[in-house]
């Protein structure tokens, strides 16, 4: 399955499961060191290559226990829930009338 990066980082900065989660397994690297975006919002990216998350809870009361969650299964759940789509529009800078 793929899905445009801006899909992804909406999906991450806001419907991540909770601060108990974290990626593991990722084959996409999403963030450079200084924590900035490296996926491109126009473009779409494989669903299954961002990896799985995994509890990293201090209670210990893993809901998977141990399994974790493949981020692929938590996005299509959330496509399925959500209320709205996406639209991505890339405009070369030179056809953007100016004002």
């Amino acid at each position: 399955m793929k899905i445009l990066g801006a899909e992804f980082m909406d999906w991450y900065d806001n419907y991540w499961p909770g601060p108990e989660w974290c990626i593991e397994e990722e084959e996409i690297k999403t963030h450079d060191i200084n924590g900035r975006w490296l996926l491109v919002p126009h473009e779409k990216y494989d669903v299954g290559l961002f990896g799985f998350l995994y509890w990293q809870g201090a209670d210990g009361n893993d809901p998977t226990e141990g399994t974790g969650l493949s981020i692929e299964s938590c996005i299509k759940k959330w496509q399925h829930e959500r209320d709205f789509d996406f639209q991505v529009v890339k405009v070369p800078r030179n056809k953007v009338a100016s004002e």
